[in-house]
């Protein structure tokens, strides 16, 4: 069990990670194309969402065939800590993306930009030298990465037994699937136990994060 738990941890980690460097590239890319034009894509578009079951296989296939690279975990004997970590960033990534991370971090930052960087607090802070665009990069960059994160979470764990069993990752959505198959009635409760935890923490990290911005953001117009 606490193997299982590190897996899932590890690849919940890369999809922080994941996050964090998409918000990033999305505020970059927001900065440059504000504009009508980005408005009306946003207005029109709602953008694409590619489920785990049809993503992670492909991802595999592809990657064997085209690269000559096995994404799928090592066995249990060749599974060291290393292997392990670097394992988790495919099943990671197909999680990233089946969940709707990527997509709802995409239009967030774009949207948040759109909203913050004409508030008065960003026009005052012009007159101590900052732009706007450094002016509201950390306020935009939090709140998009909270508000995607709070968002997504069902989907993310929804996709998370799906991801882990067609990667082979040896977590606790493939523990319960696994007991499941098998009939362990007490293994299977145990692991849906542990996911709903792991859930119900996230679910309270979120919640606490978003209502201490809320606090900070108390004074902004």
């Amino acid at each position: 069990m606490q193997a299982s738990y590190l897996t899932t941890l590890t690849i919940l980690a890369w999809c922080v990670v994941l996050t964090a460097a998409w918000t990033a590239l999305a505020y970059i890319w927001a900065v440059r194309r504000v504009s009508w034009q980005l408005k009306a894509k946003l207005e029109l578009g709602q953008g694409l969402v590619i489920p785990g079951l049809v993503l992670a296989p492909v991802m595999l296939v592809v990657s064997f065939r085209v690269f000559g690279i096995n994404l799928l975990f090592p066995s249990a004997f060749d599974a060291t800590t290393s292997a392990t970590v670097v394992a988790a960033i495919a099943p990671a990534l197909a999680l990233f993306i089946a969940s709707g991370l990527a997509r709802s971090i995409w239009q967030t930052v774009a949207m948040h930009y759109q909203h913050w960087q004409q508030q008065p607090f960003a026009t005052t802070m012009l007159a101590s030298g900052a732009t706007r665009e450094l002016a509201v990069r950390r306020l935009v960059i939090i709140k998009s990465f909270l508000s995607a994160w709070s968002q997504c979470l069902p989907w993310l764990y929804g996709e998370l037994i799906i991801v882990e069993a067609v990667f082979n990752a040896p977590g606790l959505g493939l523990l319960a699937w696994e007991s499941a198959r098998q009939r362990d009635h007490l293994e299977l409760l145990t692991a849906v136990a542990s996911l709903i935890t792991l859930y119900a923490v996230a679910v309270g990290l979120a919640a606490a994060a978003s209502h201490w911005l809320g606090r900070r953001l108390e004074s902004y117009g």
